[in-house]
C-alpha cells in the first residue's frame, strides 16, 4: 500500500493542510504545561529540541487543537477559542528587519513601536471574542545565528521587547519558537558583554525541552502500521513471544506498559527490529523524520519490498541501514565504526567459507552484530535467543548447525562470563580458555581489603537534613578496611563510613571498641564476602590474562579491558546490594543500629552530625560554607577586608545600597545579620554577636576562651583555626577565612600580635587579615593581663611619662606609653647605643628598649628585670615602686648622658693627665695652643699638622673643639667610637703631644712661673742621639721632689753608679 507522507513539517506551507499527527503522552504533556504556564502569567516559550524531534509538527497541532475553527484536538486541551496565528519560519536574516516586510511598514525610526502597533491590530481584531494571537516562529534558531554575526545588541534588544511586550499578562498573545540547541550557545564568539545582554533575552522565554522516548517513535510507528498496513498477521504466537524473550535475556530497556500490545501494532516490523532500527535512527539519523522516512518509502529494501506474510526483521534493518545511512556508518569519526567493518568483514566471509545457507549464517551474524551494537550491555545474546528470534524463519536445527560452523571458523565466540556471542574480528586469543588457563597460576587466598581498595570506590554522601538546616555541608567519606578505623577527618571529610571486611569480628567486638569513642564514624561490618571474593578472582586472573596478551591483538585487548570494567561494575553491584542486606551489621559509638537503605543511611548521618558537631552556627552561605572557596571569593574577601579595616566605623561598612558584590552578600550573613556590626549612637562598632544564633555565639566564645588563654603565653592563631575546624564546630575554612579574622580585628586592641619573622606588629591593616588567611602559622597574640594590680601598674608609668590613666589595658594604650622610650633610643648617640660604660642596670635598661616588641612585655617584664627588681614586689609595695621609678629614671639619665660623660673624660685626660693643670675651657685651650706656637710648619708630619690646625681652630664651643681634636686623631667623630676606639684616642693624644714637645725649640719657648722646661740630649752607639723635651708643671713640682728623697734613699754613695743608673733609667724611659 503507497502512502503519502512529507519528510518534514513547515508551519507555514501546511497551516491549513490536513495532517496526520499522532500525539503521545510526552506531547500532551507538553502542550499541558505551556497552557498552565500561559494561565499563570508566562506568555513566551522556547522548545529545545535535537533535528527531527518533531518539534514543527508539534506547533502546527498545538495551532490546530486550540483554534474553535479545527475539529481536531490532538492533547485533550477541550480549550477551544477564536485563535489568530502568525506563523513565521527562520531564515538567516534579522527578525526585525523580518516584521517590518512582514507588516510592510516604512520605518520612520522608531520600528519597535511600529511592529508592536501592528501586532497589537492583529491582537485587538480577536480580543473581544476572548481569542488569543499566537506568534510561533519556528527554526527560531537561524534568526539568532544571524543576529550573532550582524550587530548582536539591536538584534537581540528587539527580541527581548518582544518578548516583554507579548507577556503583559492582560494580553491573551503566546510567542512560542524552537531551537535545536539552548540559547546560549548560539553566543559561543560574543564578547562577555554581549553574552550577557543574551542571557537577558534567554530569560524571557521559558524553556521546554522536547524529546520523545523510544517507546513514543516505537508508538507512532505502530499507529502508523495499525492505520495503513492491512495484512493478516499470522506469526501473533512468534511476535508475543519476543516481549518475554527481550525480558529472559536483558535486550531493551524500554517501558513495559502495554509492550505486548505494541508488539502486536508493530507487524510487520518485529519487536527486536522496531528497536534496533528506531535506537540506530536516534543514533545516526533525524530520530521522527527518520522513522517516518523509512516508513513511507518505496525503498527495495524497506517496508514495501516484504512479500506477503514475511517480517522485517534485524537482519533486513541492517541491510536498508547499511544502504541509506551508509556515509554516516562508514564514517570512520563514527563510534561504531569498528563493529560496522566487522559485520561487513564476517559477511564477506561467510561468501568465501559457506557453500550452503549462506542467508541462514549471513543472517545470525546480521543479529549478533546489530544487537552486540545496539542492545544493552548486559543482554544475553546467547544461543536460545537466536533460536527462538529466527524460528519463524528457520528450524532450530538449522540455526544450532550454523552456528556451530560459525564458531568453528571462528567467525563468532561465545563468552560465558557475558552469556553472548561475539564477532571475533580476527581474534586469535580464545579468552575464555586463556583465563580457565591462568586459574591454576595465581593466590586466591589474598586478603581482599587490598583489592577492594584498588577496585572499588564509593561517592562522597552529604549528610542532607544537618546541611539544609545548618547551610554547612558535611560529607561522609567510605573507607575500606580490615579493623576498625579510629581516625579523626580534616578538611572537607566530616565523617567516615567505614566498611569492614572481617569475617572474625561479632557483634560484641564492635559494641565494645566503639563506645564513647566521639567519633564521626558509621561502621558496617560485612559478614559474608563470598561473592566479592569471587569476583576480585576473576578480576585478578583477567588482569594477568591482559598482561600476558599479545600487544598486537588490539581487539583480545579491549575485550579484555571492556571484560574487567565490567567486572568491576559487578564488584560494584555486590557491595553496594550487601550494603543494606542482612550480611551487613551496623555500628556507632557503641550501639548496632538498623541501616535499610540509602535514605535511613543518610538521614543517620544527619544524627552523627547532630550528635558529633551540636555547635556548628547556621550559615546559609553556600558562596563561603565550604573548604575550598572560589577566585573570586578570595577577591572578594580582600574586597571585605579593605572595608572593614578602613570603614567599620560606618553603616553597612560604608557599601552602596544599590549594589550588591559577593563580598557585601557575605557582611551581611556573617557579620550584619549576626550582630557583629551594629549601630551605637551616631556611629557604628564591631561587637559581639547577637544571641539570635546560639552557635554563632558559642564560636564566638570559644574565640574568646582562646584570648583568655593567650594571656599566659603567647598562641598561635593556627590554635584557634584548629579548634574551630575540629568538632563540637568544625567550620568550614571558607567560614574560618572569614570569621577569624573580623574577630580579631574586632579585638585588636585586647591583644598584642607577632609575626614570627619580623616580630611585634603595631597595626593591623587589611594586608595583615589577609595574610592571617595564607599564612596563619607566621602570626602569634598575647593577650594583655587585665588584673587591678596590671592597670595600677601601668598607670604608675604613665604617670611618669606624664600621660593621663586608663582603665584598661589596651594595644593603642601600650603603643602610646612605650613610643618614649624608642623616641629616647632612636636620638641616643650611635656611641650611647652601644657603651658598656655604664652600669650593669642601665646596659640593661638600654637593651629592653632597644629589643622592645611586646610593650606589655616591656613594662611588666623586661624592665623590672633589668633594673633587678620583681614584678610581683612591685605590684605588692607602692613604696617599692616609687623607688623603681627613682631607679628607672636614673639609669635612663645614665644612659641619656653617656656621650656627654665621654667627652668629660676625654677634656679630664688633656687637662689632668697631659697639661697638668687644674683649667676649665677655654682656658686650657689657650694653654695648649701657646705651649706649641714656636713650631713652625715644615717641621710637622701631616698627622701633627692635622692635629695642630684643629688645636688652633677658633671654635669656641667646648664640645666641638674637643671632638674637632679627636676626630683628628681617630679620623671619625667622637658619637661613633666604641668603648675600644675611646683608650687608642687617650694613648694618641699622649703620643702626639709628646712628638710636638720634641719639635719644640727649648731657646724659643716664651718662661712661665708655673712651668719648667727641660731638653735632654742622650747620644749611644747604638741609638745615636736621642733628645726629649720635658715640662714640669708647678702642680707636678711637688710630687717630683717627693719622689726625688725616695729615689736617691736607694741610689747608693758611689756617683759613677748613681750616673749609671740614672742615664740607664732615662734611656728606658725615653725608649718607651
Amino acid at each position: 500500500m503507497k502512502i503519502k507522507h512529507s519528510p518534514s513539517i513547515n508551519i507555514l506551507r501546511d497551516e491549513n493542510n490536513k495532517i496526520n499527527y499522532i500525539s503521545s503522552n510526552n506531547t500532551k504533556r507538553l502542550a499541558r504545561q505551556i497552557l498552565n504556564e500561559f494561565n499563570s502569567g508566562i506568555h513566551s516559550f522556547n522548545i529545545i529540541g535535537s533535528y527531527g524531534t518533531g518539534k514543527s509538527s508539534f506547533l502546527w497541532a498545538l495551532n490546530q487543537s486550540l483554534s474553535i475553527d479545527s475539529k481536531h484536538d490532538f492533547f485533550d486541551l477541550n480549550k477551544k477559542r477564536h485563535v489568530k496565528t502568525l506563523n513565521i519560519v527562520g531564515e538567516y536574516s534579522s527578525l526585525y528587519k523580518y516584521f517590518i516586510n512582514y507588516f510592510s511598514i516604512k520605518e520612520n525610526g522608531n520600528g519597535y513601536k511600529q511592529i508592536f502597533d501592528f501586532i497589537y491590530q492583529e491582537y485587538e481584531s480577536i480580543k473581544d471574542d476572548k481569542g488569543l494571537l499566537i506568534i510561533c516562529i519556528d527554526e527560531f534558531g537561524k534568526f539568532l545565528e544571524y543576529a550573532a554575526k550582524n550587530n548582536p545588541e539591536k538584534e537581540m534588544y528587539f527580541i527581548q521587547q518582544l518578548a516583554e511586550f507579548v507577556n503583559d499578562p492582560k494580553r491573551n498573545i503566546l510567542l512560542i519558537t524552537s531551537v535545536h540547541q539552548a540559547i546560549d550557545s548560539y553566543a559561543f564568539s560574543l564578547n562577555d558583554t554581549q553574552k550577557s545582554e543574551w542571557k537577558k533575552v534567554k530569560g524571557r522565554l521559558k524553556e521546554i525541552p522536547f524529546n520523545e522516548p523510544v517507546e513514543h517513535l516505537l508508538f507512532l510507528a505502530s499507529q502508523f502500521f495499525k492505520s495503513n498496513y492491512n495484512e493478516e498477521n499470522k506469526d501473533l504466537n512468534y511476535i508475543e513471544g519476543l516481549v518475554g524473550l527481550n525480558y529472559e535475556n536483558y535486550c531493551f530497556n524500554i517501558s513495559e506498559d502495554n509492550l505486548e500490545k505494541l508488539s502486536i501494532d508493530l507487524y510487520p516490523l518485529d519487536l527486536f527490529a522496531g528497536i534496533t532500527l528506531t535506537k540506530a535512527l536516534q543514533r545516526y539519523g533525524q530520530n521522527e523524520r527518520s522513522l517516518f522516512t523509512f516508513l513511507t518509502s518505496s525503498d527495495n529494501l524497506g517496508i514495501d519490498s516484504l512479500r506477503e506474510n514475511d517480517l522485517f526483521t534485524i537482519a533486513k534493518v541492517y541491510d536498508y541501514l547499511f544502504v541509506n545511512l551508509y556515509a554516516v556508518i562508514k564514517d570512520k569519526y563514527n563510534p561504531d565504526y569498528s563493529s560496522w567493518s566487522l559485520i561487513s568483514d564476517k559477511l564477506n566471509e561467510i561468501e568465501s567459507k559457506f557453500e550452503e545457507n549462506i542467508n541462514t549464517a549471513s543472517d545470525i551474524v546480521k543479529t549478533i552484530g546489530l544487537l552486540n551494537i545496539f542492545s544493552n550491555k548486559g543482554a544475553s545474546i546467547n544461543e536460545q535467543l537466536l533460536i527462538q528470534y529466527l524460528s519463524f524463519k528457520y528450524s532450530s536445527i538449522q540455526i544450532e548447525k550454523i552456528v556451530n560452523q560459525l564458531v568453528g571458523f571462528k567467525m563468532i565466540r561465545f563468552s560465558s562470563y557475558y552469556n553472548s556471542f561475539k564477532l571475533t574480528g580476527g581474534m586469535d586469543m580464545d579468552i575464555e580458555q586463556e583465563i580457565i588457563r591462568v586459574s591454576n597460576h595465581i593466590d586466591i587466598s589474598f586478603d581482599i581489603v587490598p583489592k577492594l581498595k584498588k577496585y572499588f570506590s564509593f561517592p562522597i554522601l552529604t549528610a542532607n537534613e544537618f546541611s539544609f538546616k545548618t547551610g554547612t555541608p558535611r560529607l561522609f567519606e567510605f573507607k575500606i578496611s580490615e579493623n576498625l578505623l579510629f581516625e579523626t577527618p580534616k578538611d572537607e571529610i566530616d565523617g567516615f563510613i567505614n566498611l569492614v571486611f572481617n569475617e572474625t569480628y561479632d557483634n560484641s567486638f564492635f559494641i565494645e571498641k566503639t563506645k564513647q569513642k566521639e567519633l564521626p564514624t558509621l561502621y558496617a561490618h560485612y559478614t559474608n564476602t563470598d561473592k566479592i571474593r569471587e569476583t576480585l578472582i576473576e578480576i585478578t586472573k583477567t588482569e594477568k590474562v591482559l598482561k600476558e596478551a599479545d600487544t598486537e591483538d588490539k581487539i583480545a585487548r579491549k575485550e579484555l579491558k571492556s571484560i574487567i570494567k565490567s567486572q568491576e561494575k559487578l564488584l560494584n553491584h555486590y557491595v553496594l546490594d550487601n550494603l543494606f542486606g542482612k550480611y551487613t551489621k551496623w555500628y556507632f559509638n557503641g550501639k548496632k543500629i538498623t541501616i535499610s537503605n540509602r535514605n535511613t543511611l543518610n538521614k543517620f548521618l544527619s544524627q552523627i552530625c547532630y550528635t558529633i558537631y551540636p555547635l556548628t552556627p547556621t550559615i546559609n552561605m553556600e558562596l563561603i560554607n565550604k573548604h575550598k572557596v572560589s577566585g573570586a571569593i578570595n577577591s572578594a574577601r580582600k574586597q571585605y577586608f579593605k572595608r572593614l579595616v578602613n570603614q567599620w566605623h560606618e553603616k553597612d561598612l560604608g557599601y552602596p545600597k544599590d549594589k550588591f558584590p559577593a563580598d557585601k552578600t557575605i557582611y551581611s550573613c556573617l557579620v550584619k545579620n549576626t550582630g557583629i556590626h551594629q549601630q551605637s549612637g551616631d556611629t557604628y562598632i564591631l561587637s559581639q554577636p547577637e544571641s539570635r544564633n546560639d552557635n554563632f555565639i558559642e564560636v564566638w566564645n570559644a574565640c574568646e576562651d582562646f584570648l583568655k588563654e593567650a594571656r599566659k603565653e603567647e598562641k598561635n592563631i593556627v590554635e584557634l583555626i584548629n579548634r574551630l575546624k575540629q568538632k563540637p564546630y568544625k567550620l568550614k575554612q571558607g567560614v574560618i577565612d572569614f570569621l577569624i579574622p573580623t574577630f580579631l580585628f574586632t579585638k585588636r586592641g585586647d591583644f598584642a600580635l607577632y609575626n614570627g619573622k619580623s616580630g611585634y606588629v603595631p597595626f593591623i591593616d587589611e594586608s595583615i587579615l589577609y595574610l592571617f588567611t595564607r599564612q596563619p602559622k607566621d602570626y602569634s597574640i598575647k593577650t594583655f593581663e587585665l588584673s587591678n594590680l596590671h592597670i595600677d601598674l601601668f598607670n604608675k608609668y604613665r604617670e611618669y611619662l606624664n600621660q593621663s590613666p586608663k582603665d584598661s589595658l589596651s594595644n593603642e594604650s601600650f603603643i602610646e606609653s612605650i613610643r618614649p622610650f624608642l623616641i629616647l633610643y632612636k636620638n641616643l648617640e650611635p656611641y650611647s647605643q652601644k657603651t658598656k660604660r655604664l652600669t650593669k642596670e642601665s646596659i640593661q635598661l638600654r637593651q629592653a628598649i632597644a629589643n622592645a616588641e611586646d610593650p606589655e612585655k616591656v613594662f611588666f617584664e623586661n624592665f623590672p628585670r633589668a633594673l633587678n627588681y620583681d614584678l610581683k614586689s612591685l605590684v605588692e609595695s607602692e613604696k617599692l615602686f616609687d623607688t623603681y621609678i627613682h631607679d628607672l629614671q636614673k639609669h635612663i639619665s645614665e644612659i641619656k648622658n653617656s656621650f656627654e660623660e665621654l667627652i668629660n673624660r676625654f677634656e679630664t685626660y688633656l687637662v689632668k693627665n697631659i697639661l697638668g693643670v687644674n683649667s676649665k675651657f677655654p682656658n686650657y685651650k689657650n694653654i695648649i695652643q701657646e705651649r706649641f706656637s714656636s713650631l713652625e710648619e715644615h717641621q710637622l708630619l701631616p698627622n701633627q699638622k692635622k692635629f695642630l690646625i684643629r688645636v688652633n681652630s677658633n671654635l669656641d664651643d667646648r664640645n666641638s673643639w674637643l671632638n674637632s681634636i679627636a676626630f683628628a686623631l681617630l679620623t671619625k667623630p667622637l658619637k661613633d667610637i666604641d668603648d675600644k676606639d675611646e683608650d687608642i684616642l687617650k694613648d694618641r693624644l699622649n703620643s702626639t703631644i709628646k712628638e710636638l714637645d720634641n719639635l719644640c725649640d727649648i731657646y724659643k719657648l716664651k718662661a712661665k712661673s708655673n712651668e719648667e722646661v727641660y731638653k735632654i740630649d742622650i747620644t749611644s752607639k747604638q741609638k745615636g742621639l736621642q733628645q726629649q723635651l720635658i715640662r714640669i708643671s708647678k702642680d707636678k713640682k711637688k710630687e717630683v721632689e717627693k719622689n726625688i728623697s725616695l729615689v736617691r734613699e736607694n741610689l747608693g754613695n758611689d756617683k759613677q753608679v748613681r750616673l749609671a743608673i740614672l742615664t740607664e733609667l732615662l734611656k728606658r724611659e725615653l725608649n718607651e
